[in-house]
């Protein structure tokens, strides 16, 4: 999507990338801060407005609905999807932190006990276990929740303290995370690459890398779905691409 000043709309590609086409039919005429698509629905779209407020749609983009009672007006900061069961997906929402619905988004109600900080600035689900869920939160902590986010601990375990987007994946039968520094410090010392920080035990212990991207701000963070070794960071800088060792 383009969230632009002047274009602000959803762009769709059904060749790889190659060529796009709008998709903003039904859609309003203001920014847009998220989109995600449902992962076991293909075609079921989701967007996520600058001023608050989720749009929808089931046609891949052709046609788009509003949705989401229960969400205060504020920034939609992300959406995530459960992996495995239908329905449910997460919002992160600006100063509001976290909200979850298991119908689809028509209906959200909140998921923050036990959260604490100024902005939660990422979401990650074990895929094969979506109950387990971790939140990086502004300026400096990391959340677990046992329990599909109803309730929330503190859980640090060698993390820097500083801003952090987070990623879940499963190899084996193993939890695997990583831990991206954002620093979005204005001071930032452009000689100091992004740090990745690496759990291969469901984030227990956890152990450092060097990106090798220097003095740039971190937007995004995706873990290639087809390659789980393969790391793309959407940066200040442009997009990098890495690959992970991962261990045990």
């Amino acid at each position: 999507y383009d969230s632009r000043e002047k274009s602000r709309a959803v762009y769709k590609s059904s060749d790889g990338g190659e060529t796009w086409q709008p998709a903003s039919q039904g859609l309003p005429e203001r920014g847009l801060s998220a989109l995600a698509a449902d992962p076991l629905t293909p075609g079921l779209v989701y967007v996520g407005e600058a001023q608050g407020g989720i749009f929808k749609s089931d046609d891949g983009g052709e046609k788009w609905q509003a949705i989401g009672d229960g969400l205060p007006e504020s920034q939609i900061q992300f959406l995530v999807f459960d992996p495995t069961t239908p329905g449910t997906l997460y919002a992160g929402v600006l100063h509001q932190w976290l909200f979850k619905s298991v119908d689809g988004g028509d209906m959200w109600s909140g998921a923050t006990s036990g959260l604490s900080g100024t902005r939660l600035t990422s979401l990650a689900i074990d895929p094969l276990a979506p109950e387990l869920l971790y939140a990086a939160m502004w300026p400096n902590e990391v959340f677990r929740s046992t329990d599909g986010g109803l309730n929330w601990e503190a859980f640090e375990n060698g993390l820097p303290r500083t801003t952090l987007l987070i990623q879940a994946i499963r190899l084996g039968q193993a939890t695997r995370l990583m831990a991206v520094e954002v620093d979005n410090s204005i001071f930032r010392d452009k000689n100091k690459p992004l740090g990745v920080y690496i759990s291969d035990d469901g984030g227990l212990t956890w152990w450092m890398t060097s990106s090798g991207v220097m003095g740039a701000l971190l937007n995004v963070l995706v873990l290639s779905p087809n390659d789980p070794n393969v790391l793309y960071l959407g940066t200040s800088r442009g997009l990098f691409k890495g690959v992970i060792h991962w261990g045990g």
